[in-house]
């Protein structure tokens, strides 16, 4: 299975993905913000990355845009509990609008 990276500032929602994830037999590495994301990820290459976009230190877009920029085939699924934000995805550094597929590959 699949080395899952999940970054976000809420521990509970970690916890809830953490479990979820391992239930479905990947490996779970979490990070509590962009800036420990960027540093884990260094040693721990992840096939996927699902992070939060507000996040304090070095936010989920922050972070994205550097991972993105160094490693150009990094899988990342943004999310937040936000209102009234309307990404729907994140692709090379750049926003980009896309569908949703049902079935992603890792």
């Amino acid at each position: 299975m699949a080395t899952i990276m999940v970054i976000d500032d809420e521990p509970s929602i970690r916890g809830l993905l953490r479990e979820v994830l391992e239930r479905s037999g990947h490996k779970v590495v979490e990070a509590k913000d962009g800036r420990e994301a960027l540093d884990l990820y260094q040693k721990h290459k992840a096939d996927l990355l699902i992070m939060d976009l507000l996040m304090p230190e070095v936010d989920g877009l922050e972070a994205t845009l550097q991972l993105t920029r160094e490693y150009m085939d990094t899988k990342i699924i943004a999310m937040t509990g936000a209102q009234g934000i309307g990404i729907s995805s994140i692709s090379h550094g750049s926003l980009a609008p896309t569908g949703l597929s049902k079935n992603p590959s890792i």
